[in-house]
């Protein structure tokens, strides 16, 4: 295979995206239907220079935001005009993406304020309420969906819409850094990857409950709170998930994300130790697992 396009098609499928049509090749940028998507939808980005040189980048608004670049040839077979020709289109295409991805998000943020203006109190009967066996704090109902508030810094970025059915991001939702907090008094902050934990967690404890919604989004969310200033106890609470069904690894993500945090929080934070076996039980949270000097988990049990 030597076609531009058809490596440049290729490469996008191999980071997880599926376009429905072949992309063209003039260095414009352009949106597309990803066929995992729902029709109509266009999360889907590209540009791509097509001439004696091809490069470009390729992304999406919700499972690749921040893009990855390709080109056809290897550094190391570059010649320097080469170089600095594929320096510049990436830079382009850089400012294009982050032009287009701030147009998405203003678009966004204010369906989300909409949206949440229109919604009500969650009601009791809900059927994701009674099947998780929680109380909504910070949700707001509109029909059938749950609206979950995504904030950063203070402001509303976009909002996690929960069904009985599925839960997923309103298109354009600044996720990175973000998250939700459902707050009580203490200096003791638990970091929890999911919405419905957190509300069984504040329940629990009644401290402060921080909803990251993912487990990548761990060490922004906790270098977040850690810029607010010293003081803060924070605590992962991870459930054990390397032994459900479908992980093929054998290891826990959420306490592999905590790892990361050696690194980046020396001083504060060292990863812990994973204990326990049990997969979300209502009558029971997820293992609470202390972030804190001492602890390790170089263990997994």
């Amino acid at each position: 295979m030597s076609d531009p396009i058809e490596l440049f098609t290729e490469a996008m499928r191999s980071a997880g995206l599926d376009p429905a049509d072949l992309p063209t090749a003039d260095g414009t940028f352009r949106r597309f239907q990803d066929q995992q998507d729902k029709p109509g939808k266009k999360n889907g980005w590209y540009i791509l220079h097509g001439d004696d040189l091809p490069a470009g980048m390729f992304g999406h608004w919700s499972r690749l935001p921040d893009g990855q670049r390709w080109q056809s040839k290897p550094d190391n077979t570059l010649t320097p005009q080469e170089r600095n020709q594929i320096r510049e289109r990436i830079e382009q295409s850089r400012a294009a993406r982050d032009k287009a991805r701030d147009e998405v998000r203003a678009v966004c943020r204010d369906k989300a304020e909409k949206m949440l203006a229109a919604a009500h109190d969650v009601s009791a009967d809900h059927a994701y309420i009674v099947s998780h066996g929680i109380t909504p704090y910070g949700a707001r109902q509109l029909r059938n969906m749950l609206l979950i508030p995504v904030y950063k810094r203070k402001t509303l970025t976009g909002l996690q819409i929960v069904t009985p059915e599925e839960k997923k991001f309103l298109t354009g939702t600044e996720k990175a850094g973000a998250y939700l907090a459902i707050k009580g008094p203490g200096k003791i902050v638990y970091l929890v990857e999911g919405w419905a934990d957190a509300c069984k967690i504040y329940e629990l404890t009644g401290a402060t409950c921080i909803v990251c919604f993912d487990c990548q989004n761990l060490e922004a969310v906790a270098c977040e709170i850690r810029a607010k200033g010293p003081g803060y106890d924070m605590v992962l609470v991870a459930d054990n998930d390397r032994l459900t069904a479908g992980n093929a690894t054998g290891r826990n993500s959420l306490i592999d994300e905590a790892c990361k945090l050696r690194e980046s929080m020396p001083d504060s934070l060292t990863p812990p130790r994973v204990s326990g076996r049990y997969q979300y039980p209502v009558e029971h949270p997820p293992c609470f697992q202390r972030i804190q000097q001492g602890k390790s988990a170089d263990n997994y049990t």
